[in-house]
Parts: structure tokens; sequence; C-alpha cells
């Protein structure tokens, strides 16, 4: 991705927020479709709200 790894770690632990261009380009990387990665994120924030109320 041409990115610093303190900046992947930092994205990684949830330090760093990501842009959508860097969220599809780093699925890419990993092999991971973005639609698939997206759902995961939109589920997690589901149960964010579930376990909130």
């Amino acid at each position: 991705m041409r990115r610093h790894h303190s900046v992947l770690g930092k994205m990684e632990q949830d330090r760093r927020k990501i842009e959508v261009l860097e969220f599809v380009r780093y699925c890419q990387v990993l092999g991971v479709d973005p639609h698939d990665g997206l759902e995961i994120v939109i589920n997690s924030l589901k149960d964010e709200i579930d376990t909130s109320q």
C-alpha cells in the first residue's frame, strides 16, 4: 500500500480513521472483496447499537 508500517498499525488498532478509497485499496491488497469488508463494518456497527440499547 506504500504506507509506513506505523500508519497501517494505527489503522489496524483503530487509532487512525481510514478513508473509503484507502479501505477499498486495503481490501484489495489483502485479497478481500471490499463489499464483504464493508458488510463486516456495517454489521459491527449494528452490533454496537444493539448492545448499547
